[in-house]
């Protein structure tokens, strides 16, 4: 905004004189003798003055009693000295029509808590979320401003696709290792029923027509899982929703057999063929991934988004795709939306060339980096700090850097943390976990 000169009508004139001189001093005249500033006459021969000044010595700005008084511009002989703090003011001031606010008081105090290091480096090569070393700190109770700076280098790629796969297993076996809650229901899914949170079972093929509804309770992290042991299938038009904090990252479709869905389906879910293929109809709308270990993944005419909420399985790498295969060969006919990546690991990956994939193409072998950090307090990660790097290259001097605002109860600790999802990096030398406290 430009400065512009105050009209009349805006200036105080109330205020016709100081009640005491101000003295400019000037001390010395070598580089070694320089302090100046302004001494505050209080009263001559009775009380010393007070000086705020440049002290060459302190190399800072010091406030100080003196030990001569009345009008002088002699040397300033400090005899006590205070730090200059914020406190309490008391202003007269004026808005933009010239009417005056009085008597308005404001208290300022601010005070940093920061961790710096210029020389450690710190290496993440491990897929769970590592303390950076030394960036930890226990302020006040209070809230505040947190922001982490560094950079990074990195010094191992690996392969997404090879390091899918083997996410792609533990995921499934994570799926079927769940206690089955519910192994009685009809192979049948749907026709406008509302289930709640459980692992249900069949030991054949399953199916979804019409409206399936999933109720979470309250509770995003309410696990959804659908099992069977033949094919699974859904009619047209079908869709399965979510209510009550139901998010689609922990909806899980596994079938032994293949999977399909019919033209019009929306499913919010995420679906997983052991040994067979995977695809979708036309106008399918699924809120999740498609998943193959062995077997085929056939996008067709149709729309994935990503899914919601946060996963209470791990699924590391594969957050990064729509569609993955094992072993098996994605493909694409018509006009699709994807959000994410598209892989497999052994196979051929056509047809994409017609839909808008807002992710990568991973071919089989791709060597890639993932990084990912993020600021924690007291163990928790904070959603909104949470930062991914990706590099297809050995590279160095990528900035790291993060913030949020956190309030911390008395006690709790702040830290960051990174995760070396694919491939080793070098976070550093030089990083700074900086706290501001702030209303």
């Amino acid at each position: 905004m430009a400065l512009t000169r105050p009209k009349p009508s805006q200036l105080d004139t109330t205020i016709t004189a100081f009640s005491d001189p101000i003295t400019v001093l000037h001390q010395g005249s070598t580089s070694t003798n320089v302090d100046v500033g302004f001494l505050f006459n209080r009263a001559s021969g009775l009380v010393p003055n007070v000086a705020l000044y440049w002290s060459e010595s302190r190399q800072s700005i010091v406030t100080a009693f003196t030990s001569n008084s009345g009008v002088t511009n002699a040397n300033i002989v400090p005899s006590s000295y205070a730090n200059i703090t914020a406190g309490t003011v008391t202003a007269t001031s004026f808005i933009g029509d010239g009417s005056r606010l009085t008597g308005l008081t404001s208290t300022a105090t601010l005070t940093a808590y920061s961790v710096v290091s210029s020389s450690n480096t710190f290496i993440s090569n491990s897929n769970v979320a590592t303390t950076i070393t030394s960036m930890t700190l226990t302020p006040p109770a209070g809230k505040y401003v947190v922001m982490y700076n560094s950079q990074y280098a990195v010094q191992i790629l690996s392969s997404i696709t090879a390091q899918a796969v083997s996410d792609l297993q533990s995921l499934y076996n994570a799926l079927m290792a769940l206690a089955s809650t519910n192994s009685t229901h009809a192979a049948a899914y749907g026709a406008g029923e509302i289930l709640g949170p459980g692992v249900y079972d069949q030991g054949a093929a399953a199916s979804v027509a019409g409206t399936l509804t999933l109720n979470a309770g309250g509770n995003p992290n309410a696990l959804f899982v659908f099992r069977c042991v033949g094919a699974l299938t859904t009619s047209a038009g079908a869709s399965v929703l979510l209510s009550n904090g139901a998010t689609s990252n922990n909806v899980w479709f596994v079938s032994q057999g293949a999977a399909s869905t019919g033209a019009g389906t929306t499913i919010n879910g995420s679906i997983i063929t052991n040994q067979a293929a995977v695809s979708t109809g036309a106008s399918t709308i699924l809120n999740g991934r498609m998943l193959a270990i062995n077997g085929a993944a056939g996008v067709a005419s149709s729309t994935m988004h990503t899914p919601t909420g946060t996963s209470v399985l791990p699924l590391n790498s594969l957050a990064a795709f729509s569609v993955f295969c094992g072993v098996g060969s994605p493909s694409n006919s018509g006009v699709s939306t994807i959000a994410l990546s598209v892989g497999t690991n052994a196979g051929t990956i056509t047809g994409f060339g017609t839909a808008t994939v807002d992710g990568e193409i991973y071919p089989a072998g791709t060597a890639l980096s993932q990084l990912s950090y993020g600021i924690y307090a007291n163990g928790v990660l904070l959603a909104d700090s949470i930062r991914p790097q990706s590099q297809l290259t050995e590279m160095k001097g990528w900035p790291v850097s993060t913030q949020t605002i956190v309030t911390v109860a008395a006690g709790q600790t702040i830290d960051v943390r990174a995760t070396a999802i694919l491939g080793t990096f070098a976070i550093g030398p030089g990083m700074a976990l900086v706290m501001l406290p702030t209303n």
